[in-house]
């Protein structure tokens, strides 16, 4: 029943018609068990669903949009046990492998509500939050739960297992704090964030779970890695995808634009250092989470490939490829270094899907890609650069009722990337690729209505999916020993010369043969025969020989012949003008190319003077292609230059306008035709068309200019100095293109001398025409230098009674152009002035004598009077200050003819109450102005701090220094704040500023401290009195007698000292008492007092 190469195949059922199995991943262990991996349910409407693996079958809740479902295998396709990881909503399966024990890991999604974690309990896992997460689940080979983490904003997680069993784990996490982050530790006891913002990440965990490291990428938009594998090394190896720039470490990868998506490769060591990035292809599509689209083989190279859409250049390291146009896959072999080996290229036209890359135990290479439509690709070897053309297999021509979606190539290559091998017939679906232990390969993925499941086109194995979609397997054997891929029956037309090398399949590794078991092979030269059948070999270089042979029938058929068709011309405008309007062979059976060989509808427009081609056709058997063009003649105008340029002076009529064409037509603007002889006129519009073949043309323009050139502008007397020998070159004369003649028409260089009283003729030329003559009459004198006196007023820039000027300034006042002459300046009394640009002019008039020469002799002398103004003289006082509250007046001076204050005032004088800056300009009778500035302040009022005793003299100290007056009796007033010889007694100092501003007062005492009392009662000399202490808050007086014994003790607190020599009211004993006053200003006095108390 089977082809010799497949050895089993399995479908997914359903007992419910809507239900959609999406199988994606894949790993087989050690014995060659088989595991997959993927979702089911209706991913756009939650439902119940179901899928059933053998006997056993599981269902979705009405809520479920999918569910996460993992299934065993043995070898021989029975079904051993089907777990499920679910949640409310929805749950799938991102990745799967199977580690060094056999145990199964996988990755998947969760909407993170009623999670079920463990695929053997009911027990709901706590993800924490309402949002997708990401969860990594770790089985035995029995479908025992070993331990599963939950990683909340993790997305498109891909798995790989190290040599060591660590799982290496990729995808994107999330940092967007105070919304959502991403914690890479999965213990309670502790959290493991990367850095903002959003990105990808890498993940290395223990194979119990325990959170290892984590490192960030990052990039612009939303990046993907799309699968991730280790190396023998245990390095990283990754593929993804970003737009933009990709950040790894410190260094960015620019992608080719800011919105293309660019492919790459990069590598890390098992630490998560980074090793090195290779960009690949840009414009690429990104894919899909995968654990097939990377394979490393035991020297650690890589086997990967990517897609793109557009030519472009791939680099690396040690070499620079161009991707063609008309690429969509390029398969790389690249070393451990990053270096390229080789690349080959696959050729399409249509959509494009790279499936899944494998490497067979004896290094060559299985790949599986998809072609939507092209039912041809072409493979660009590795190894040499040769190309190799794959068909399809027809499958609408052999199953038309199959699935539009069996649209997947099988390539295999051999190690150094030549193509040895190809199939097609396999579902666009085929996501997941292993090879067994064996060597086997399975293949996983899904399909929808029909699907063949052997390769073999004799053999038909064909399933209805039971569902909407349902889940597949395929173990094939390494080797294929069925029906090549071809169309059994390939039809030719005559024309063509049909060879050999036009059947297909035409590969490299394809032999044809004029029967089943002959051993010669054809010569692809060989032309083919109608009704013939050849038979086709097509061998596996790394696999026994396949003697099955394709036959196919030559069908030939007699091509029409060519069509007899010459260039169309119409007098009409051909645009708009559709093929089928030419009636060429009455519209029967004919198409239409254009120069690039493309089909155009017969009711395309045509392009008038385009090269096109038309064949007739007989049962898609096309004649030779007959060339052919459409012309407008119409259109066909004759060609002229506009605008014509004529000078009047000629006279131009219609024959002078310059064109090229046959049969010239003129006409004005009113459509008259206008004979060669008219005149032309500036500024018309003439129209002109030409007739060819009887055709008239439209009408082009020409504008006409006529040029009427005036005279050119000039003094027609010009005087010139004799000694000078003038030329014509002197003349002043303004226009263009000047030319010189004599009075009998002759041409006169510019050299020419000129000669007294002689006439000189001259004309411009402008735009190519001469205008009429202008007459010039020269005469020739000695003193003939155009100079005038010069008369001006100057205000002095000082107040002195001189100014220095430089005369030298006054030339151009005197004559134009003063470069062109020579100065000599003098005084009035004929003294030569030595240094003209240093000259003192004195108030009052000053007049120069000037001679103005040329170099030539001639001169002229004039006067030059500068009278100097003087400047007013202002005298505002010093600066000064004033009392607040006060008013000062600030004066100008007399005898002026305008005041201007600052302040807006035109008085001589202003009062002002306020500080600042006030300046006046003041202006005399000559008009000169002069400005002057104070600036007043309010007088600083220091404080009295002090008055300082020493002995009789008092220093009186302020708080700041300045100007001030002192004073004992508010009268008379002193510079000095020192008041000396001052007697035993009271006084009050008073301090005032110059300007009479009250500083303030302050009383001080020079003590008079009485040696002996004698409180006996009688009202004379009772107690002891120091005057003036109550003045000195604070100071103390104590009192001791002979023994040391204090008898008194008084702090002065605004109060006179009086003390009646009692202690507790009763008198103290008569006799010497020792005192000692400390003053709080500082002063001491210490001293004897006699008490005489009566006894």
């Amino acid at each position: 029943m089977f082809g010799q190469n497949i050895i089993w195949d399995f479908q997914t059922t359903s007992t419910i018609n809507q239900s959609q199995h999406f199988i994606t991943f894949s790993d087989t262990d050690s014995q060659g068990n088989i595991y997959v991996g993927g979702r089911y349910g209706r991913l756009a409407f939650p439902s119940v669903n179901n899928i059933t693996f053998g006997s056993i079958s599981n269902t979705t809740s009405s809520t479920e949009l999918s569910r996460a479902v993992i299934a065993k295998f043995d070898k021989n396709k029975n079904v051993i046990w089907v777990k499920e990881i679910s949640s409310s909503y929805g749950s799938g399966i991102n990745s799967l492998v199977i580690d060094k024990q056999d145990n199964v890991v996988v990755a998947g999604y969760t909407d993170g509500q009623n999670l079920k974690l463990n695929p053997n309990s009911n027990t709901i896992f706590d993800t924490g939050i309402p949002s997708s997460s990401s969860f990594l689940v770790k089985l035995d080979s029995s479908g025992n739960y070993i331990f599963g983490n939950i990683y909340n904003y993790v997305s498109n997680m891909t798995l790989a297992i190290d040599d060591n069993n660590n799982i290496i784990s990729t995808g994107n996490y999330v940092n967007y704090l105070p919304i959502a982050i991403t914690d890479f530790d999965p213990s309670p006891t502790s959290t493991y964030f990367l850095p903002p913002p959003n990105g990808l990440f890498i993940m290395k965990n223990t194979q119990d779970g325990t959170f290892s490291w984590a490192r960030a990428l990052h990039a612009h938009n939303t990046p993907t890695i799309n699968t991730v594998k280790v190396d023998k090394s245990n390095n990283i190896v990754i593929i993804g995808n970003y737009e933009s720039y990709l950040k790894i470490d410190n260094n960015t990868f620019p992608a080719n634009t800011s919105s293309s998506n660019r492919s790459f490769i990069a590598k890390f060591n098992n630490d998560g250092h980074f090793v090195w990035h290779r960009p690949l292809t840009y414009y690429s599509s990104g894919g899909f989470a995968s654990n097939s689209k990377i394979d490393i083989d035991s020297n650690n190279n890589i086997y990967t490939a990517t897609t793109y859409y557009q030519p472009q250049t791939v680099s690396f390291p040690n070499q620079t490829f161009q991707a063609p146009d008309g690429g969509r896959n390029i398969i790389y072999k690249i070393d451990s270094s990053g270096n390229l080996v080789w690349r080959s290229i696959i050729k399409g036209e249509d959509a494009y899907d790279f499936l899944s890359i494998k490497l067979n135990p004896d290094n060559t290479i299985n790949f599986f890609v998809s072609y939507q439509n092209d039912k041809i690709i072409k493979v660009i070897n590795g190894h040499n650069n040769s190309e190799e053309t794959v068909h399809r297999l027809d499958i609408n021509l052999n199953y038309n009722y199959l699935s539009q979606n069996s649209k997947a190539f099988y390539l295999k290559f051999r190690n150094d990337g030549k193509l040895i091998f190809n199939k097609s017939d396999f579902s666009s679906s085929s996501y997941s690729q292993n090879v067994d232990y064996e060597g086997n390969i399975i293949l996983v993925g899904y399909y929808d209505d029909y699907q063949d499941f052997d390769p073999d086109q004799d053999i038909k194995n064909i399933k209805y999916t039971s569902g909407d979609i349902s889940g597949f397997i395929q173990k094939f054997g390494k080797c294929y020993n069925g029906t090549p891929d071809g169309a059994k029956t390939q039809t030719f037309c005559s024309l063509s010369n049909p060879k050999i090398q036009d059947l297909h399949p035409n590969t490299s590794y394809t032999t044809w043969y004029d029967s089943p078991l002959s051993l010669i092979p054809l010569p692809s030269n060989t032309l083919l025969q109608n009704n013939v059948t050849y038979y086709a070999s097509v061998q596996d270089e790394s696999c026994p020989l396949n003697p099955k042979r394709l036959p196919v029938k030559v069908i030939i058929k007699t091509s029409p012949p060519p069509l007899s068709v010459n260039d169309f011309y119409f007098c009409s405008n051909v645009y708009g003008m559709t093929f089928n309007q030419l009636n060429i062979n009455n519209n029967q059976n004919i198409r239409f190319y254009n120069a690039n060989g493309d089909l155009l509808g017969n009711y395309s427009n045509i392009t008038p003077g385009v090269q096109y081609y038309v064949v007739q056709y007989v049962e898609e058997c096309e004649s030779e292609k007959v060339p052919f063009k459409v012309f407008s003649l119409q259109n066909t105008v004759p060609t002229a230059v506009s605008p014509q340029l004529f000078c009047a002076t000629n006279q131009p009529t219609i024959a002078n306008l310059q064109i090229t064409g046959q049969n010239i037509k003129w006409y004005d603007a009113a459509n008259n035709i206008l004979p060669t002889t008219t005149p032309l006129v500036n500024g018309q519009t003439y129209f002109a068309s030409q007739t060819i073949n009887g055709c008239e043309s439209t009408k082009i323009s020409i504008q006409v200019t006529v040029n009427n050139t005036p005279k050119p502008v000039a003094n027609v007397n010009q005087d010139f100095c004799e000694f000078a020998n003038p030329t014509l070159a002197n003349l002043v004369v303004n226009g263009i293109g000047l030319i010189y003649y004599n009075a009998t028409g002759n041409v006169l260089p510019l050299t020419t001398p000129l000669v007294h009283g002689q006439t000189y003729f001259v004309t411009q030329t402008l735009n190519g025409c001469e205008s009429e003559k202008l007459a010039l009459t020269v005469t020739l004198s000695q003193n003939n230098v155009p100079a005038d006196n010069y008369r001006t007023s100057l205000c002095n820039v000082s107040t002195d009674n001189t100014m220095v000027v430089n005369l030298t300034s006054y030339q151009s006042n005197i004559i134009a152009n003063p470069n062109n002459y020579i100065f000599t300046f003098t005084t009035q009394a004929g003294a030569p002035i030595p240094n003209p640009a240093n000259y003192t002019l004195n108030v009052g008039s000053n007049v120069i004598n000037v001679k103005v020469a040329t170099a030539d002799g001639c001169f002229k002398n004039v006067v030059l009077e500068l009278v100097l103004n003087p400047k007013p003289i202002i005298t505002l006082p010093e600066d000064f200050d004033f009392c607040k509250g006060k008013t000062v007046t600030l004066d100008a001076g007399t005898g002026y003819t305008s005041y201007l204050w600052n302040t807006g005032a035109t008085t001589q004088t202003i009062s002002v109450s306020s500080p600042g800056n006030y300046s006046v300009t003041v202006t005399n009778m000559f008009g000169c102005s002069n400005t002057d500035t104070i600036q007043l302040s309010y007088s600083v009022l220091a404080e009295i701090v002090s008055v300082n005793i020493n002995n009789n003299t008092a220093t009186v100290v302020l708080s700041a220094s300045g100007n001030y007056e002192y004073s004992l009796d508010n009268s008379s007033w002193q510079d000095s704040n020192v008041f000396s010889n001052l007697g035993m007694g009271e006084y009050i100092v008073y301090v005032r500023t110059k300007s009479d501003c009250i500083i303030g007062q302050k009383p001080f005492s020079i003590f008079n401290i009485p040696n002996a009392i004698s409180p006996n009662g009688d009202g004379i000399n009772d107690k002891w009195k120091i005057a003036g202490l109550e003045n000195y808050t604070g100071s103390e007086i104590h009192v001791f007698d002979r023994k040391g014994v204090l008898v008194f003790k008084q702090i002065i607190n605004k109060k006179p000292l009086e003390w009646d020599a009692k202690i507790k009211g009763s008198p103290i004993p008569t006799g010497n008492y020792w005192y000692s006053i400390k003053v709080s200003d500082g002063r001491n006095y210490t001293g004897w007092l006699l008490i005489k108390n009566r006894e």
